[in-house]
This record gives structure tokens, C-alpha cells and sequence, in this order.
């Protein structure tokens, strides 16, 4: 993956995170979907791709993880120190719930590659 892709992505949820939006009468935390709130889905979501950084060996994964659930949680304790911020820890679980999403994707199809290339 393109480093200037992982420092924008990195760069951008952090700037989501200190930003003021969605309030606590926004629609995103009013409406739900499957008993979820909808901006804890967008939570999930966001954190989600951190599969895509992938490293290139089963070596890394481990502390490629860990890096994952440590910067899904400083994203969200970052906002106990911005003023027009909250800490919410559902918000942190669903940051972390995207993370270990996004490696279970990653350790799911790196599975099925090698399966794949073992039957050919």
C-alpha cells in the first residue's frame, strides 16, 4: 500500500476526531439499524479498512494488529482533551470492532489465497 495513502488515512480520521460534527442531536445518533446506532456503524466502518495495510508477512500481523487497537483508541481519547469533544466508549469499541473487522477480512482472504494456490 502507497505510505502518502496510510498517512492520509491516518491523518484524516484524526481530524474527524477533533472536529466539531455530529452533535448530540445529530440524525446519525437517532437512527438505528439493527438495535445499532448508526454512528457507532460508521465507526466500525471507518476503522474497517485497516486490513488494506496489510503487512507483507504473517510475521508483522501481530504488531500490525496491535498498532490498529492502539490508534482506534487514541483516536477516541483524543477527544476527552478537545473541549467540544466526548469521550464515548461505545465509540471506542466500535473503532476497535472496525479494526479487528478489517483483520479478520485480511486473515480470511490471505487464507483462502494460500488455500487457493496449494490447489493449483
Amino acid at each position: 500500500m502507497n505510505k502518502k495513502f496510510v498517512i492520509a488515512y491516518l491523518v484524516f480520521i484524526l481530524v474527524i476526531a477533533i472536529i466539531p460534527i455530529n452533535g448530540k442531536e445529530s440524525t446519525v445518533n437517532n437512527t438505528f439499524v439493527f438495535s445499532l446506532r448508526l454512528d457507532y456503524i460508521f465507526h466500525i466502518i471507518l476503522f474497517s479498512p485497516w486490513w488494506l495495510f496489510k503487512p507483507k508477512s504473517y510475521n508483522k500481523i501481530r504488531s500490525w494488529f496491535v498498532f490498529g487497537l492502539l490508534f482506534a483508541i487514541f483516536s477516541e481519547l483524543i477527544q476527552y482533551f478537545v473541549p467540544y469533544r466526548a469521550f464515548n466508549i461505545n465509540d471506542l469499541i466500535a473503532n476497535c470492532s472496525g479494526v479487528i473487522f478489517g483483520t479478520f477480512i485480511f486473515v480470511l482472504l490471505k487464507v483462502f489465497n494460500n488455500t487457493k494456490k496449494v490447489t493449483n
